[in-house]
């Protein structure tokens, strides 16, 4: 049986496996939030155009998934261009998630922000904005809205169909709409392509205001840099060090710039 490992920052091994030439991915570590969500979240967003990956297995025993393989990537500008993925964003957000679904808590503590900082090495000015950032964070974490909480270009494909789809859904929790619109911005950006961004996703939802998301949009890029930073580094990742050397050349700006703008 054909295999490929396609594992990248999660902590669940997925596979892409083939059987009697349908290719299809084996997810296996799935947790809680994610089983749950392909069992009884992802059938209800469905009828409201929301397309995520076909579930053919689920093993709760062993947290195995065994979902619809969806051939084709799509790349940030495309997203950037196609008002499906803001809508979908949009209609996940409006989702009413019921208190007892199981969800992934987000959250940026001070003890994160150090342990980033031990590792990016920044200069003491830039660990004050960013320190400054994560004082004002607690909005983020707010339940103003059901979130994919892992909307990057990666977890987007397209179906022979032509569907757009989003999937890796471990991540799925609450907080801001901004947490699904960051990573949707290239590279850290700029307060136009953060209101490019907003003006896209709010003529599909009125959940925030432009402003209110802005600044979100803002949080949610620094808070990411902290969280990526972390999980590179917990889990060994061998391409680590070219994402930090990435941020310590373009943090310090960006942090001196945008700290003043939340």
């Amino acid at each position: 049986m054909f295999r490929q490992e396609l594992t990248q920052m999660g902590h669940a091994q997925v596979l892409l496996k083939e059987d009697h030439g349908v290719p299809y991915i084996e997810k296996r570590h799935a947790t809680d939030v994610e089983m749950h969500f392909y069992l009884n979240i992802a059938p209800q967003l469905a009828t409201l155009g929301v397309h995520t990956p076909r579930l053919y297995h689920c093993d709760t025993e062993n947290h195995v998934l065994q979902l619809e393989y969806i051939p084709t990537p799509v790349t940030l500008e495309a997203l950037n261009e196609d008002s499906r993925c803001f809508r979908q964003l949009a209609a996940i957000h409006h989702f009413s998630r019921l208190p007892e679904h199981p969800k992934r808590l987000h959250q940026w503590t001070e003890q994160q922000t150090v342990q980033a900082l031990r590792h990016l090495q920044l200069p003491g000015t830039a660990e004050a904005h960013l320190h400054q950032l994560r004082a004002q964070s607690e909005t983020l974490f707010y339940p103003h809205a059901c979130l994919s909480g892992d909307s990057n270009a990666g977890n987007w494909g397209i179906r022979d169909n032509g569907d757009l789809v989003l999937f890796d859904w471990e991540r799925f929790g609450e907080g801001s709409p901004a947490i699904d619109l960051a990573p949707l911005v290239k590279g850290m950006g700029d307060l136009a392509s953060y209101q490019a961004i907003a003006e896209r996703y709010l003529a599909h939802s009125s959940l925030l205001s432009k402003p209110t998301l802005i600044q979100h949009l803002i949080l949610a890029k620094a808070w990411i840099v902290v969280d990526v930073v972390n999980i590179l580094k917990d889990r060994n990742k061998p391409d680590a060090d070219t994402y930090l050397n990435w941020f310590r050349q373009v943090l310090p700006a960006w942090l001196h710039k945008h700290s003043g703008d939340v």
